[in-house]
């Protein structure tokens, strides 16, 4: 008879996502993941398999959790600015300090095209972010708060851009003031 996981799958798989998230995927051993997870090799391999596996199931737990909240969390409202400005600045949150950055945006950059299974979860996880920015201004154009002359696909796809540019900004630029600058450019163009 095997003996069961005698741990939580979805704490470690946050635990996993988030030091991915700080260090990256090839930076990551899995004498790390251990640390981080408090969880023995034979554990990790036995509920996730390899590291690249092991990524993909955290990968698929941040789609869930963190993509998925923070979309809630800040695009579902009826002002779309506001919406916006919220999402955008939350990422540059001072009170976050090393926790800024988000795994879609880190793992485009380092891994990029070059591993297929990966590709196909950062893209699955802008295209939600697009998806949301779409809702956001088909409801803001309903609402009149945004111009119905303005394509709403072309308004998702500057707004998508922006928020990873944001994303990467926030890497090195620590002054709130000029991220604030950034983000009041990309609001703009729901209006100009």
């Amino acid at each position: 008879m095997t003996r069961g996981k005698s741990f939580d799958v979805d704490v470690a798989r946050r635990e996993v996502s988030q030091l991915f998230r700080r260090r990256g995927y090839a930076s990551t051993s899995m004498k790390d993941i251990e640390a981080a997870t408090g969880l023995l090799p034979g554990s990790l391999y036995n509920a996730f398999g390899n590291k690249q596996d092991l990524f993909l199931s955290a990968m698929d737990y941040y789609l869930a959790d963190v993509v998925d909240r923070r979309i809630a969390a800040h695009l579902s409202g009826d002002d779309p600015a506001a919406a916006v400005r919220s999402l955008f600045t939350s990422t540059y949150d001072v009170a976050m300090g090393e926790h800024r950055g988000c795994l879609l945006t880190n793992t485009a950059i380092e891994v990029g095209p070059s591993d297929e299974e990966i590709h196909r979860k950062v893209a699955r996880g802008i295209r939600k972010f697009e998806a949301a920015f779409l809702r956001l201004i088909r409801r803001g154009q309903s609402a009149g708060r945004i111009p119905r002359g303005k394509d709403p696909r072309a308004l998702a796809q500057h707004l998508t851009t922006s928020y990873q540019g944001i994303l990467v900004l926030v890497k090195v630029i620590r002054t709130p003031r000029i991220l604030d600058r950034y983000t009041e450019s990309a609001i703009r163009m729901l209006s100009a």
